[in-house]
């Protein structure tokens, strides 16, 4: 994340003293891996900062271009932590892979699949969606249903191990949407799969 999108970033409004001038603050957070990204800020006035370290922060008063500081996680959590709270946990995505014409996960998803769980145990609310693909090798309609029957080994699995039956969705894709574009009747690994999203 070595580059200028999908960086968690704080930004906020401020209101420094009863008597003090507004300032506006952005704060460059890590992600829930500890990677960091970058971001650059820019006044109207074109003068720009960089922020490429965890809590790296901006600030611009009303008289002065923004700046570059650095605050603490205490720091941050106090100043953002309500705004932060308030908002609703984005979604989780899984993506688990099958062995070749079969429902059954690799050995490495296997190990991948207990993941899940910690995801929807720390979350209030939650249902989630399982979408069933397969690689181009074989007639469509068939891969149709192969993707059918993987999503819904998927959702019985997590069935048994107590997710309500309710709370999860499922379709499949055959061959309609590759994740490695292949030609046809291409065997491609990552192209078995199941797409898990916790939301």
């Amino acid at each position: 994340m070595a580059h200028m999108a999908a960086v968690p970033v704080l930004a906020l409004g401020l209101l420094a003293a009863a008597c003090a001038a507004p300032r506006d603050t952005v704060v460059l957070v890590p992600s829930a891996d500890g990677h960091v990204g970058a971001v650059s800020v820019r006044d109207r006035d074109g003068a720009e900062t960089l922020l490429d370290q965890s809590y790296a922060s901006a600030e611009k008063g009303e008289r002065n271009p923004f700046g570059p500081s650095t605050r603490s996680r205490q720091e941050i959590d106090a100043l953002f932590g309500p705004a932060r709270a308030a908002q609703p946990d984005m979604p989780a995505h899984f993506r688990l892979y099958f062995k070749m014409d079969s429902a059954d996960l690799t050995p490495e998803s296997e190990a991948d699949y207990a993941r899940i769980f910690p995801e929807i145990r720390r979350r209030a609310s939650w249902d989630i969606e399982v979408i069933g693909h397969t690689d181009s090798t074989g007639d469509a309609a068939y891969n149709r249903e192969l993707s059918v029957e993987r999503a819904r080994a998927m959702a019985e699995r997590l069935v048994r191990d107590g997710i309500p039956a309710d709370r999860i969705e499922i379709a499949g894709r055959g061959e309609a949407d590759l994740l490695v574009a292949t030609p046809d009747e291409t065997s491609e690994p990552r192209n078995r799969r199941v797409a898990i999203t916790v939301r």
